[in-house]
């Protein structure tokens, strides 16, 4: 890991997310992975905006640290769409799935890395 990714988690981050062009520091044990809503859709949350496509629901993906087994999950919350980590495609109904240290995740054509503190 270099110095940049280093003092990046000195600020007290938990993880990484990594895309092509942003870095989002997960400084929270959970956090609603998604598209922005309109004004006019208040009731909804979304912590990590993935832009305006209409193939990214509003509220997507649930990224959560799991206490009991000591390790970050992410769950599908929608059910028209999917969450592929590390190549492999996952639905509402397939629940939370474990990622590890530089998990690749892709919500439609959006992918980053999960980088967890070395």
């Amino acid at each position: 890991m270099g110095d940049h990714s280093k003092a990046f988690f000195k600020r007290a981050g938990f993880a990484v997310l990594r895309g092509q062009n942003w870095t989002y520091l997960l400084t929270n044990t959970h956090i609603i992975i998604g598209r922005k809503p309109q004004a006019s859709d208040s009731q909804w949350q979304v912590d990590l905006d993935l832009g305006p496509s209409k193939f990214i629901s509003r509220q997507h993906a649930l990224l959560i640290y799991n206490f009991k087994d000591q390790r970050f999950e992410i769950r599908c919350l929608t059910k028209k769409g999917r969450v592929k980590v590390d190549g492999k495609a996952y639905r509402y109904q397939d629940g939370a799935v474990p990622l590890k240290h530089r998990s690749v995740i892709s919500i439609n054509k959006c992918s980053f890395l999960f980088v967890l503190p070395s």
